[in-house]
């Protein structure tokens, strides 16, 4: 994992990784790379709700994925996103079945509240309704960027957007 200015990307080549800081970071020296599994890594280890954006695209197990849904519940601020990666991927059905074990439990910090381009856009469970009209009221605007949204479906207990790209 990667910390940026309130933001934990997980990132598999350190590398590639550094080369994409060194291009595009506004401040590259705020960087922190801990490179550990993790299933390694506590809350306490990064800082309780400090993160406005976390992608998760890390182990793809069934474990790996329940423990980065807890982690990123611990890390989130009330006003943030999670973008967890390959959820509907058929190759890794580890990742829909953690998900779905995760997300039907009652009480949960993080819902589901979109899917489409490979991610699922998740957020704490005070912010969902506000986000989910906000995207479905700009659809114009998501429109214009190349979005477009399909439908609101349900999964695991949780009603959520679909949105796909779109050539007009």
């Amino acid at each position: 994992p990667c910390r940026r200015q309130g933001q934990w990307v997980i990132r598999n080549s350190k590398q590639l990784f550094q080369t994409v800081v060194d291009k595009y970071a506004k401040y590259p020296d705020r960087v922190e790379v801990l490179q550990k599994d993790t299933l390694d890594l506590r809350v306490s280890d990064l800082g309780e709700h400090q993160f406005s954006l976390i992608s998760v695209d890390a182990g793809h197990s069934p474990t790996h994925v329940i423990n980065d849904l807890e982690l990123s519940a611990g890390l989130l601020a009330s006003n943030g996103i999670v973008l967890l990666d390959d959820v509907f991927n058929q190759d890794y059905a580890g990742v829909v079945t953690g998900a779905v074990e995760y997300f039907i439990r009652d009480h949960t910090r993080i819902v589901p509240v979109a899917s489409g381009f490979g991610k699922t856009l998740c957020c704490h469970v005070s912010y969902k309704q506000q986000l989910f009209n906000d995207l479905l009221e700009q659809q114009t605007m998501l429109r214009n960027a190349g979005i477009k949204i399909l439908h609101v479906t349900e999964f695991a207990r949780h009603h959520m957007i679909s949105f796909c790209g779109h050539a007009e």
